[in-house]
C-alpha cells in the first residue's frame, strides 16, 4: 500500500497514535494480513489513513513479548513514521525518570550522558543520531533506528494494524489535543518542541459486553482477533434449504465465543455486524 523511501526529519507529524499493549496482543501476523488485504483490495483502507504525516508508537514489549534481557522495557517505545504518500522511519525511545536532577544541571547531564555513551564504544554516527529532550522529570532519549527489519515490521504489522483498528467504529479511542500556553500562543517564550505540539490518540480493547450470571472467580479468556471472513449460510425450508454466502466483520472473540469453548468466568461477547453477498 505504501512505498518505502527515504527519512525526512523535516517532515513532522501532526498526530500520534498510541497502541494499546493489551489491544496489541490481541492480534496475530496471520489475522492482520487476512483482514488488511481484505480492506485494501475492497478499497477500505484508503479512507481511513490519515491525509497528514503520522506517528504509530507502540511499546517494546509488544514488540518483544519473549525478551528477557531488557528489565526496563516498559520504559523503550518504538516510533514508526508514515505520511499518506509512504514510510518515513523510524526511531527507539528510551524513557530515564531524574526527578533528582535539577534543571539548572540537566544540559551538563545530557553532555556527560554522550561522554559515557562514547566511552562504552558507541561510534560518532551512531551518537549523532541521538537527541534528548527532557519533558518535566523525564529525560527522553531518541535514537533514529535505521533496522530494516523494524522498517519491514512498520510496513507488515504496525500500518495494517492501526488501518484496522481506525476502520474498526468499536476500539476506544483516547484523544489529548496538545496544551498552548497563552504566552506561546503569543509568540513568547522559548519555541516549544515539536513533539509536544502533537495530537496523541490511544487506542485500547474496544468496550466489553458481559453477558450471563456465571459467578465464576477464573480470569475471562484471553481476547484475540479474527479477520473478515465468507461463510455459507442455510436459509428457507428445513427439509430443503437453500444456501446464500455471507460476509461476517472482522472482530474480537474469546474462548467462551467459540464451539465447545470452556470458561469458568464470565463470557464476552463482542457485537458482530454481518453483510450479505447479493
Amino acid at each position: 500500500m505504501l512505498d518505502a523511501f527515504s527519512f525526512d526529519p523535516t517532515k513532522q507529524s501532526t498526530v500520534r497514535y498510541s497502541i494499546d499493549a493489551d489491544l496489541w496482543k490481541t492480534f496475530s501476523r496471520e489475522q492482520v494480513s487476512a483482514q488488511f488485504t481484505r480492506l485494501v483490495d475492497s478499497g477500505r483502507a484508503a479512507i481511513v489513513v490519515p491525509k497528514v504525516p503520522f506517528t504509530i508508537r507502540v511499546g517494546a514489549r509488544s514488540i518483544y513479548p519473549t525478551e528477557t534481557r531488557v528489565e526496563n522495557l516498559s520504559d523503550i517505545f518504538y516510533d514508526f513514521e508514515f505520511e499518506p504518500g509512504g514510510y518515513l522511519g523510524h526511531s527507539r525511545i528510551t524513557r530515564f525518570p531524574h526527578p533528582e536532577i535539577p534543571i539548572s544541571e540537566r544540559e551538563l547531564y545530557n553532555a556527560e550522558a554522550l561522554d559515557r555513551m562514547k566511552e562504552l564504544g558507541r561510534s560518532d554516527t551512531r551518537l549523532s543520531r541521538l537527541t534528548i529532550q527532557w519533558i518535566k522529570d523525564v529525560l527522553w532519549l531518541r535514537d533514529t533506528d535505521p533496522s530494516s527489519d523494524l522498517k519491514s515490521f512498520g510496513l507488515s504489522m504496525v500500518l495494517p494494524i492501526l488501518v484496522i483498528l481506525l476502520h474498526d467504529a468499536r476500539v476506544h479511542k483516547v484523544e489529548v489535543e496538545p496544551k498552548i500556553s497563552k504566552l506561546h500562543k503569543l509568540g513568547i517564550g522559548k519555541p516549544r518542541p515539536q513533539n509536544l505540539d502533537i495530537q496523541q490518540i490511544t487506542l485500547h480493547i474496544p468496550k466489553r459486553i458481559y453477558t450471563g450470571d456465571h459467578g465464576g472467580t477464573h480470569a475471562s479468556p484471553r481476547l484475540h482477533y479474527r479477520a473478515e471472513h465468507e461463510r455459507t449460510q442455510p436459509y428457507g425450508p428445513r427439509s430443503s434449504p437453500a444456501y446464500k454466502e455471507i460476509t461476517i466483520a472482522g472482530t474480537w472473540i474469546s474462548a467462551a465465543d467459540l464451539p465447545g469453548g470452556e470458561d469458568g468466568g464470565t463470557p464476552i461477547i463482542i457485537p458482530r455486524e454481518y453483510r450479505l453477498k447479493l
